[in-house]
């Protein structure tokens, strides 16, 4: 998936403030959550034509926040990362010699998870965990689903890779 199609399917999929009625959230929340649903296109001279590296750059993704996965304004570089956003303290990567998505400790540099084969399935992946995290955040049947949590994060790693990647999946939905 490259990050056009990534972008438009967001759209697609974005909730409508209907959606938040029966729930006591204030305005700027739901316009935030709606918000992260509709990146815009920004000017941008960036040449990446890594899906995700494209997103950071050339859309305001800052607004986009798939369950604790928030998205940079830019591309930041170690050696061998590029850094593309955050996983609640620590840093959404890509590694620059496999491609592979990673999540990495930001004082260490130690791997703590893999997250896809490479960007494209990365955005695959993340997705689906819109859907679902999307519909679970009003559905308090699906939301307590052990099952249903398995069953996404099965669903999810397949589209990142393959069996390698679950641990991560399984920890991003709660499955532990």
């Amino acid at each position: 998936m490259d990050a056009e199609r990534f972008v438009k399917e967001l759209k697609v999929i974005s909730p409508d403030r209907g959606m938040f009625s029966n729930m006591d959230l204030g305005n700027d929340y739901i316009d935030s959550v709606i918000a992260g649903f509709n990146p815009e296109k920004i000017h941008s001279d960036s040449t990446f034509s890594d899906p995700l590296l494209k997103l950071v750059t050339q859309y305001n993704a800052n607004v986009i926040h798939v369950g604790m996965i928030e998205f940079s304004d830019e591309v930041r570089e170690t050696d061998r990362y590029y850094i593309i956003g955050e996983f609640e303290v620590d840093w959404l990567t890509i590694d620059k010699l496999s491609g592979c998505v990673k999540i990495v400790e930001k004082h260490n540099y130690h791997e703590m998870w893999e997250c896809a084969i490479d960007s494209s399935r990365f955005l695959e992946a993340m997705i689906e965990a819109c859907k679902f995290l999307l519909k679970s955040s009003t559905d308090d049947n699906l939301y307590e689903n052990k099952q249903a949590h398995d069953a996404v994060a099965e669903v999810c790693s397949s589209l990142a890779g393959g069996e390698r990647f679950l641990d991560f999946y399984k920890m991003f939905f709660g499955c532990w």
